[in-house]
């Protein structure tokens, strides 16, 4: 069983979207794709990850534990799929256990 985050810009509040997950034993593996369905960068559940948008002067910029992922001119979002360890991981006491995001403003 897989699970999809969306995480970067969103038009709606005007803001940026950080998702950091915490070590844990509810998911095995993951992967960062943009919109088009490129993988840009693999997660790991063992170790803690910080997917993080910045603004840049006028680039945008995705990292990965403070390495670069993605460079863009314009504002963009991204999706986080998790593949999960088994029927029972995927609750809603679990997913908050180890899924915080983080919102910055954006103008």
């Amino acid at each position: 069983m897989a699970f999809m985050i969306r995480g970067g810009f969103n038009v709606f509040r005007r803001h940026l979207i950080n998702i950091s997950l915490e070590p844990n034993i509810y998911w095995l593996c993951g992967g960062i794709y943009t919109p088009n369905k490129t993988l840009i960068g693999d997660i790991n559940a063992t170790r803690f990850n910080k997917i993080e948008c910045e603004q840049n002067g006028n680039d945008y910029i995705m990292l990965l534990n403070k390495k670069v992922l993605l460079i863009s001119k314009e504002p963009f979002v991204y999706d986080v799929a998790l593949k999960f360890s088994g029927e029972n991981s995927f609750s809603e006491k679990n997913i908050y256990s180890y899924i915080k995001f983080h919102y910055v403003e954006h103008s």
